[in-house]
């Protein structure tokens, strides 16, 4: 029977089809979960007989990537030659096509310096990668007790991506007042050592 019309239907939602004859073809993008009818018509516009077809359909929303970093893991000093190793552990069901690391200084006094952005290499790693990577502290002009707070975001490969990030890791740089009694500590052992008795030898 020649058709008039077609479209999946959900409740108010219609979704039209295109008829040619007999023939339906088209395509659509359900915008919510339910039962989809397919609603047809006749040229002359009255319904065809029968059970018409249903689709069931449960749209599941697309999450963020997930990250963490396992290294450092946690707040921790950062080295004193500035130089922090990162490793990263990224993981998504759409496949992972960015990630980044965001470091920005606060200073001692509480003052927030701008973030910086640097890409970390996740080329063909698919739904799930470890990354390390390095992270340079040398030209961001952190003064002895300042802090350098880090976290790493991610980019799923979505239609429209979605952004995942870790929690944020504070490395801190030890102050001056530390950096001497740590110094002090050291050579503590040092002084309270007493020179070796020699005996005479023979003779």
């Amino acid at each position: 029977m020649p058709l008039g019309s077609a479209a999946w239907t959900l409740e108010s939602r219609v979704e039209p089809l295109h008829v040619d004859g007999t023939r339906i073809d088209g395509r659509f993008t359900p915008p919510a979960s339910g039962t989809w009818r397919l609603r047809t018509l006749s040229a002359d516009g009255s319904a065809l007989e029968g059970v018409a077809p249903e689709l069931h359909l449960l749209i599941v929303p697309d999450s963020a990537p997930i990250v963490t970093v396992p290294v450092p893991g946690r707040d921790t000093t950062l080295p004193i030659s500035l130089h922090q190793q990162l490793v990263a552990d990224v993981r998504d069901d759409h496949g992972i096509t960015k990630a980044y690391v965001v470091s920005w200084r606060v200073s001692r006094t509480g003052r927030v310096g701008e973030a910086v952005r640097e890409s970390l290499d996740v080329s063909g790693v698919g739904d799930r990668a470890i990354v390390q990577g390095r992270l340079d502290a040398e030209k961001r002009g952190l003064l002895p007790g300042d802090t350098l707070r880090l976290y790493v975001e991610a980019l799923d490969n979505a239609p429209t991506p979605h952004s995942g990030r870790s929690a944020e890791i504070a490395l801190r740089l030890p102050s001056m007042e530390e950096l001497r009694a740590e110094a002090r500590e050291a050579a503590a052992p040092r002084a309270g050592r007493r020179p070796a008795a020699r005996w005479p030898g023979p003779g």
